[in-house]
């Protein structure tokens, strides 16, 4: 059994004279006598034992590291430019490749001159030693190493361009959730390094650098420890510089730290985030949720926090998309209402539907002595809607996907089963259900619904010119899972010729119109669709007082379908004017559409050459779209396409390679439950993107045996993308582009 933390007053002591001994290392030689003369006053027994301590260390060791001016030196093939930190191991410089090979900057960490402490030579060793088995998106990597001539240490390291984790926050006010999302890339890169035995023990705000992509970096694995390294004690022979406030009791007691101190420690860096980081959602109960998970990450006996940072990650991703928590904390009330939370856009469908057809029914029931036989069919139906419902228990479908749509599925099948000859239940139920099921990114399933809704309304009369509109635009968003173009272009000349009827309702024809020309886009169709766009500017022409829904709308599908046919400033233009809708009337509008518009002209502005642009819209999408969707949606892997693009314009082939493993990943798990055609586009794009990272590794071969065979059939936006990765790689591996791979 691990020891427990300290509880005797003895115990206590220790722990304080230890933590005091560490904070004072970190001191100058002034501030430590005025520290120490300050003791004196307060407590002169604790500060005589505190002096004693000190008087057993070098001078060396007390003395603070010296501001040699190192800047021209060279270390290895590097040359040193300017200072950019001072820890308790040495001095951080800015230092750039001076050897011609190629160009690059590193931060060099140098051991300071003059230091005689054989302890913090070893430590210094060490981190060379733990740095070198480390190779993680979320980590500085480490690129050389040496001695000089005078015999000083130095490491040259990825240098990270950014601020630390609480300064970003801070500056940008981002949302509680999107701290959150930040940390669980910190606890990957943990849960990586404790999965080579590696245990930082000092993970605090000021060692998570945020990059210029707003990815998380971990730094300063200095006093590190090896698992399973024999050669080295986990102390050494002295105290090594935690930082007190975020080590674990244990630490603090002079325990050896495991992998818990590193839980311990996000765990007080999740809850100094959510002190000052607001809910976007605004929901106590949610805070009051991540504060029972801080309470677990940070209890005092380590047998009771989380077996990991893995287990960490995975309830803060929980937590994100308000399921109920894998680690099962919180009340059954909680645990129920989170479940309920995840579903939501099915069962709130599926209550829609319930509550249509209550009304219908008591509509029918009033006319029970007129068509009693009709009364009770009406109820029969919603008897077995109640049934079908019944079988929605958060207990039977928590945990999986699909259920859910299945369930919509079955309850669509199960009414139209006993609506009989009513249409107007048949029409109400499959349209509701086809919505529910393209949330759940069932497009097949929600298309043949909607067409049966369609059907069912067209046998109604009086026409009613807004359903039909509605339900046109809904099938036509519904098709964007098919490579069907003349059905797509079937649906759209329909709506077309509907618009155009006198009396027509111009919001719900503009919307129906900006869709359709959206959907066909998507199939290539970009000229054709163009058409539709012209007829919905003439009526948004006639109409000043359009509803601002029906008007981001077709900002955004003319904005889609430029893109599309890669006409990028208007393409620009318009997602910028979609986005300005969307500002002027917030209350509308869902944070979902807000930042679906903002990948869109992420994407464009990746195309016009505007990184910072792209990567600005990009850091306004992905919180929110990570929180929405699940893996493997469309959304969801767009976010990470174009990380991987900015990526590898940044010269990050590594991290690229890994986000590309992670859209791997979720686009196998989703195929087993979805058919849309764009995530086979997303597919041949990843696999040009992973050729043109393999390339810039010089693993040719690898790259040209991704790009070889026929070109696949892609957008043109997409096959710009292809068609630059490919140019990429023949120039990386001097191979002409049109000649192709050997073999």
């Amino acid at each position: 059994m691990p020891a427990k933390p300290a509880s005797n007053p003895s115990q206590q002591r220790f722990a304080r004279l230890r933590a005091e001994f560490h904070e004072l290392l970190a001191c100058s030689l002034a501030q430590r006598s005025e520290r120490l003369a300050q003791l004196q006053v307060d407590d002169a027994t604790f500060a005589a034992e505190l002096q004693t301590l000190l008087a057993g260390l070098d001078e060396a060791d007390l003395a603070p590291v010296p501001s040699d001016d190192l800047r021209g030196q060279r270390f290895g093939p590097f040359q040193v430019e300017a200072e950019i930190g001072r820890g308790g191991m040495g001095v951080v410089y800015l230092a750039k490749r001076v050897d011609g090979a190629f160009e690059q900057q590193v931060a060099l960490k140098l051991l300071a001159a003059g230091t005689r402490s054989r302890e913090l030579a070893q430590r210094f060793l060490r981190e060379r030693q733990i740095l070198a088995r480390l190779d993680h998106p979320a980590i500085a990597r480490l690129i050389d190493g040496g001695v000089d001539a005078t015999g000083r240490l130095w490491l040259a390291m990825e240098y990270v361009q950014g601020v630390n984790l609480a300064s970003a926050c801070q500056q940008q006010a981002l949302a509680l959730e999107a701290r959150v999302a930040l940390l669980i890339d910190v606890c990957a890169a943990v849960a990586y390094a404790h999965s080579r035995l590696i245990v930082h023990r000092d993970i605090k705000p000021s060692n998570i650098m945020i990059d210029a992509q707003g990815r998380p970096r971990l730094l300063d694995f200095g006093i590190a420890r090896l698992d399973d390294d024999s050669g080295l004690s986990a102390t050494l022979t002295g105290v090594h510089a935690l930082t007190p406030r975020y080590a674990a009791p244990e630490q603090l007691a002079g325990e050896r730290a495991t992998t818990a101190a590193d839980v311990f420690a996000l765990g007080i860096v999740l809850r100094e985030l959510s002190e000052d980081g607001a809910l976007k959602r605004g929901r106590a109960g949610r805070q009051a949720e991540l504060l029972r998970v801080v309470a677990k990450a940070t209890a005092a006996d380590r047998d009771e926090r989380y077996a990991g940072a893995a287990a960490l990650a995975d309830d803060l991703r929980d937590w994100l998309a308000s399921r109920p928590l894998r680690s099962g904390i919180g009340s059954t009330r909680a645990r129920v209402r989170a479940t309920l939370r995840q579903y939501r856009w099915p069962l709130l469908s599926a209550c829609a539907v319930l509550l249509a057809m209550a009304i219908g029914t008591a509509l029918t029931l009033r006319q029970a002595a007129i068509a009693e036989r009709k009364g009770a069919q009406a109820s029969a139906n919603l008897d077995a809607l109640l049934n079908v419902l019944a079988a929605a228990s958060p207990e039977v479908y928590a945990g999986r996907e699909p259920r859910a749509s299945e369930f919509l599925i079955e309850a669509a099948r199960r009414l139209e089963q006993q609506a009989g000859d009513d249409a107007l239940l048949i029409w109400r139920s499959h349209s509701q259900i086809g919505v529910g099921l393209m949330n759940l990114g069932r497009f097949e399933a929600a298309e043949s619904l909607l067409q049966r809704a369609l059907t069912a309304l067209d046998s109604l009369w009086p026409r009613d010119l807004t359903r039909e509109l509605d339900t046109l635009r809904f099938l036509t968003l519904a098709q964007r899972g098919s490579a069907d173009v003349q059905a797509v272009r079937g649906v759209g000349e329909r709506i077309a010729r509907v618009a155009a009827e006198p009396g027509a309702p111009v919001g719900p024809a503009i919307s129906a119109l900006s869709s359709a020309a959206g959907t066909l886009s998507r199939l290539g169709e970009g000229r054709a669709a163009m058409a539709w766009l012209a007829q919905a500017e003439a009526l948004r022409q006639t109409a000043p007082d359009l509803p601002v829904e029906a008007l981001e709308n077709y900002w955004r599908q003319r904005g889609w379908t430029a893109l599309r046919v890669l006409e990028l400033e208007v393409a620009q233009a318009a997602l910028t004017q979609s986005l300005a809708v969307i500002e002027s009337a917030p209350a509308a509008f869902s944070a979902v559409r807000r930042a679906e518009a903002q990948l869109l002209l992420a994407d464009v502005e990746l195309l016009r050459g505007q990184a910072a642009a792209a990567q600005s819209a990009l850091a306004k999408a992905q919180p929110v779209l990570f929180t929405e969707y699940a893996p493997g949606h469309s959304e969801r892997v767009g976010v990470l396409l174009i990380e991987v693009r900015l990526l590898l314009a940044a010269g990050d082939a590594r991290a690229a390679l890994a986000t590309l493993d992670s859209i791997a990943d979720q686009l196998r798990d989703w195929e087993r439950g979805s058919a849309d055609d764009s995530q086979h586009q997303d597919a041949q794009v990843a696999r040009a993107l992973r050729a043109q990272a393999l390339a810039v590794l010089d693993d040719c071969p690898a790259a040209l045996g991704l790009l070889a065979g026929p070109e696949p059939a892609l957008l043109l936006n997409r096959r710009a993308i292809w068609q630059s990765a490919l140019s990429a790689v023949a120039s990386l591996c001097r191979r002409p582009a049109s000649t192709p791979p050997s073999g």
